[in-house]
């Protein structure tokens, strides 16, 4: 099984919804740094993030939905694009996330089974 290694994605998410806007604002870029330099391991961490019963609500909630926007765009030119890179990654990884989708549906947090259910309708 691949480590997800991003261990204060959980700070990241809550800095992300800081009401400081200069929080807030680090926070995303570190969000956008995190996806650019290793994507396979950033969707882990957010799979992760969105499975764990130990991370705020807040946290799934927000990893759920960054999670669906990483695999499906708003816009059908970044659809395409999203579909393709989610078509490329290793198996192993892309198994890993599903496998992680799937424990979520049996969540008590009806944010991370809702999250979980629209990503599993996606991919």
């Amino acid at each position: 099984m691949i480590q997800p290694a991003m261990d204060n994605i959980t700070q990241i998410l809550k800095d992300a919804q800081d009401p400081d806007n200069n929080i807030r604002l680090v926070a995303e870029c570190k969000l956008q740094q995190l996806q650019e330099r290793n994507r396979p391991n950033f969707l882990l961490s957010l799979s992760a993030e969105l499975s764990s019963d130990a991370s705020p609500p807040e946290c799934r909630c927000l990893a759920g939905i960054m999670l669906k926007n990483s695999v499906e765009g708003k816009y059908s030119e970044d659809n395409s694009i999203l579909i393709e890179q989610w078509n490329n990654l290793d198996q192993r990884i892309k198994s890993q996330i599903k496998e992680s989708l799937l424990i979520t549906l049996g969540s008590l947090a009806p944010q991370a089974r809702h999250a979980s259910s629209q990503i599993i309708g996606q991919i």
